[in-house]
């Protein structure tokens, strides 16, 4: 992942949560260091379907600001992206 991130070409990852059944504090840290390292490469975190549970833990931790990008379907955040991608060019 690291060396993706690192490539010019990089502007944003797409992470599909609909098999993501359920996390645990650990993993919900994961997720907000993901989003900070990511943020400091320039690289978006684009989070598609539900993310239920995972947004309240997030919120229980107090980081409910680390996931705000989130897409009804995989589709909507690769679109959203590619408009990023076209407004930044």
């Amino acid at each position: 992942m690291r060396a993706l991130v690192r490539s010019e070409s990089l502007r944003a990852v797409v992470l599909d949560a609909q098999t993501v059944p359920f996390v645990d504090i650990t993993a919900a840290q994961m997720l907000i260091d993901l989003t900070q390292d990511l943020a400091r490469e320039s690289v978006d975190l684009l989070v598609a379907r539900d993310i239920g549970q995972v947004r309240d833990l997030l919120q229980s931790a107090g980081a409910e600001g680390t996931l705000t990008d989130v897409h009804q379907t995989v589709e909507l955040a690769v679109d959203a992206a590619r408009d990023r991608g076209n407004h930044s060019a």
